[in-house]
């Protein structure tokens, strides 16, 4: 493992930190209630995690064991994505949890290729699904979820802020 972090390595760190800070200020003064109040249509809106913002963060936390796991760990949760989202949901009943939670799948995230050097992360690693991908795709890979489902977080709070929900109103 690399002792000294290259421009590379740096420049992945920087990122992936805003990404994940993007979720961080979605969730700023979410309350349990928006955040169990399921968004209106959301299935087939896309939010496949139920509509609710605790289902969100529920998934992203899932996406930082499962990708940290399989991309630079033990690789014991490929073709387990299913299992590992049912543990989380299970340790997660409320958004207080949630986001202590998510806190720790991070740091376990950043910690499990932090220190990887350039040539580390060009290899070849596997992936949830079976498939393999350089470890710096994987990185991109879960920076891009955390930005995406950032903005999901920040429509579904916007929607769920309003009593009744938006697409009730009057």
């Amino acid at each position: 493992m690399a002792q000294n972090l290259s421009p590379r390595q740096a420049l992945l760190l920087h990122q992936n930190q805003t990404c994940y800070e993007h979720v961080l200020g979605a969730l700023k003064g979410v309350t349990e209630e928006q955040a169990r109040r399921a968004v209106p249509n959301a299935e087939s809106g896309g939010l496949f995690t139920g509509g609710t913002i605790l289902g969100i963060v529920q998934h992203i936390i899932t996406a930082k064991v499962v990708y940290g796991n399989t991309g630079f760990g033990d690789a014991s949760l490929v073709h387990k994505w299913d299992e590992a989202e049912a543990d989380v949901a299970a340790r997660t009943p409320d958004l207080a949890t949630a986001v202590a939670l998510l806190h720790q799948a991070h740091a376990e995230w950043v910690a499990g290729w932090r220190d990887w050097s350039d040539a580390e992360m060009d290899a070849e690693r596997p992936v949830h699904w079976g498939a393999t991908h350089p470890g710096w795709r994987i990185a991109y890979l879960v920076m891009q979820h955390d930005f995406y489902h950032a903005g999901q977080i920040a429509m579904a709070a916007a929607i769920t802020r309003s009593d009744p929900p938006i697409d009730q109103a009057a």
